[in-house]
């Protein structure tokens, strides 16, 4: 949390309580205080200075460092303080706050081995601003030494480990090295503080030859880590080409293998596309823990082949009114909505309309002659929908049918779309006997029945993604077919199923 403009008491406590409510016992709660500080008068205890405390007023107006703690130390969080101030009773510029005294840190405030409190100056030195960059130079070369800068500064051994006797000795020779007066002071902290691994900046030469040291080190980083990432990207491409072109070439063996094996067996051949078009057909590769798509051309071939459209077709055209059904084989297919799809098992094919039934069809099984039609129109485009007879007397308010009153099959309602429209609006027992009479009408070994909910969508789905019946229409039927051949499954009008048995 950033307190801007200076923080009070008040907003000091109130955001280390916050702190504290939020870290856990497995975490580390930092504070960093940029400000003044003070050692109290009562007792020479570390405060950190609150923006409205002056005078004879600090000691009320100023946070205590076990103060700070006390607050924190809610959720067990190892306590990291960095405060960029000192504890001379002086600012930056030497203007006297309160009269210096030697500071001290209660042991109850370092409650945990890993806690840690370091500050920017000792009481008798006041904290200096690292010209150059413009900002205190504890904070400049502390947060650096956490970057790495410090790593193996004691030892001399790197390994990517910043303790905190490392940042302490860094922080300090670096500020003898810049000619500053202030001695910064670290408390406990003996174990790990950070890690980072970062290279700093040469200590000789003075501050402006100090920053423009470490400003050509950072621009060097810069540059090595762009060559860097475009090695990476390079060598990725390369992975991923050879991947790719591996699996491709596996592809294209098996679906060789696949033709010359089972090419005279068409039941074999569309039963193995299938099952090749299923492991190939978004296939995916993990390289360098990317998904990479794996593009197979054979796989849209196998497709066409498990659907039969490259098959000999067995389709079906009615001899009394022209109508066509295209054939679906038996197999294995998946249904239902996504998460809750399931297999379905068809041992033999069916036949199934490749548009719906329309006006026409209807009316000439029924011997409705088309001579006695009124004028055909598009009813996507006009709401005068006209009756088919003029034996229609009457019609109904939604201009969905009209009452015929001199039906001898004992037909009472019949639709008044346009001819080339799909019929709607009908009762099951008009469905049922336009069934029975198509089948009379075509003499065919069996019978015609709707189809199943599992049949439709077999054959709305055609190989690909579920699809579900939304009515956008009325309007006459055709238009771009599916892999069966089959026209406006998922459009039009509601289409009606039967449950099987």
């Amino acid at each position: 949390r950033l307190l801007d403009q200076g923080a009070n008491r008040e907003q000091i406590l109130g955001a280390a309580r916050e702190l504290g409510q939020l870290a856990g016992a497995d975490s580390t709660a930092w504070v960093y205080f940029a400000g003044h500080g003070a050692a109290s008068p009562e007792d020479g205890e570390a405060m950190l200075v609150g923006v409205d405390a002056w005078g004879g007023a600090i000691d009320s107006r100023s946070v205590r460092l076990a103060e700070l703690r006390g607050e924190m130390a809610r959720g067990g969080a190892r306590f990291v303080v960095l405060a960029d101030a000192g504890f001379a009773g002086l600012g930056r510029d030497g203007t006297e706050l309160l009269s210096g005294a030697r500071i001290a840190v209660p042991v109850s405030v370092l409650d945990r081995s890993d806690d840690v409190i370091w500050i920017a100056s000792e009481a008798e030195r006041a904290p200096a601003t690292l010209a150059p960059v413009e900002h205190g130079a504890f904070t400049y070369l502390a947060v650096g030494a956490m970057r790495g800068w410090a790593d193996g500064f004691v030892d001399g051994a790197p390994d990517g480990i910043v303790t905190g006797a490392e940042a302490q000795a860094y922080v300090a020779n670096a500020v003898r090295e810049l000619g500053l007066a202030q001695r910064p002071e670290l408390w406990s902290g003996e174990g790990e503080l950070t890690r980072g691994a970062e290279e700093g900046p040469l200590l000789s030469g003075g501050e402006a030859d100090w920053v423009a040291s470490y400003e050509i080190r950072a621009e060097e980083r810069r540059v090595a880590g762009v060559k860097l990432q475009v090695e990476s990207l390079e060598v990725h491409a390369q992975r991923v080409a050879e991947r790719t072109a591996a699996f491709q070439t596996q592809a294209r063996r098996e679906w060789l293998g696949i033709k010359s094996s089972l090419l005279p067996d068409t039941t074999g051949l569309f039963l193995a596309s299938r099952d090749f078009y299923k492991t190939w057909s978004d296939f995916v590769v993990t390289i360098d823990g990317v998904e990479v798509p794996v593009p197979v051309p054979e796989a849209e071939l196998a497709l066409e082949i498990s659907l039969g459209a490259r098959l000999e077709r067995e389709d079906w055209t009615s001899p009394t009114t022209g109508y066509r059904m295209a054939h679906v084989p038996a197999g294995t297919y998946i249904v239902g909505r996504p998460g809750r799809e399931r297999e379905v098992d068809l041992d033999h094919g069916f036949w199934i309309g490749e548009t719906e039934v329309t006006v026409k069809m209807w009316s000439e099984a029924f011997e409705f002659a088309e001579k006695d039609a009124a004028v055909e129109v598009r009813c996507a485009e006009s709401d005068d929908r006209h009756c088919l007879s003029n034996h229609y007397m009457e019609r109904q308010r939604d201009g969905y049918g009209c009452v015929y009153n001199k039906d001898p099959d004992g037909l009472n309602f019949a639709p008044t779309k346009c001819l080339r429209c799909p019929v709607d609006g009908v009762s099951a027992d008009n469905i049922m006997n336009f069934l029975a009479k198509m089948t009379r009408l075509d003499g065919i070994d069996g019978r015609y029945r709707l189809p199943t909910p599992d049949e439709w969508e077999i054959a709305a789905r055609a190989g690909k993604e579920p699809v579900a019946g939304q009515g956008d229409g009325p309007r006459s039927v055709g238009g771009r077919a599916n892999a069966w051949g089959l026209m406006g499954m998922p459009g039009n009008v509601p289409e009606l199923t039967e449950e099987p048995g």
